[in-house]
């Protein structure tokens, strides 16, 4: 989706107003409504913390950032698979890999200390470690009910 579509849809939760829930290349518009008594609202994606183009003023939106910090080269195999699942070779689906997804991995991956907290994942998914990143600030959280 372009950015500015998700931009939207992070303003307009923050105004307490309809959101859109997303599947891969398909949106669907007001399928949840976020309201005054949601006390939490948890917004997952890619590029929520790039500060380049349509995409800058994002990272400001959100009470708290997380950012799940993969081993290079994890998800390879998840891709590739995936790829193939939607119908390619497997040396069509490993040429987007490379083509594609990595290039865009390592540009997420360089976003990751615009986070304020930071968790390292194993090849498993569980958690190696976690450190906070420059967008880190004490007494983080106010009053204000976390975006």
């Amino acid at each position: 989706f372009q950015a500015e579509d998700g931009i939207r849809d992070v303003e307009r939760s923050r105004g307490l107003g309809d959101v859109y829930k997303r599947q891969v290349h398909e949106p669907a518009e007001a399928r949840i409504t976020v309201g005054p008594e949601d006390r939490l609202v948890l917004v997952e994606g890619n590029y929520l913390l790039c500060r380049e183009g349509g995409w800058r003023t994002v990272p400001d939106l959100f009470n708290l950032k997380l950012f799940l910090e993969l081993p290079a080269g994890a998800n390879r195999g998840p891709l590739v698979a995936r790829h193939m699942r939607g119908g390619r070779s497997r040396e069509e689906a490993e040429r987007h890999y490379e083509r594609v997804d990595l290039p865009n991995t390592r540009w997420v991956q360089a976003t990751g200390d615009e986070a304020d907290i930071v968790v390292a994942l194993d090849r498993e998914h569980g958690i190696a470690g976690m450190r906070r990143g420059k967008g880190y600030q004490e007494g983080h959280g106010g009053g204000q009910a976390p975006v």
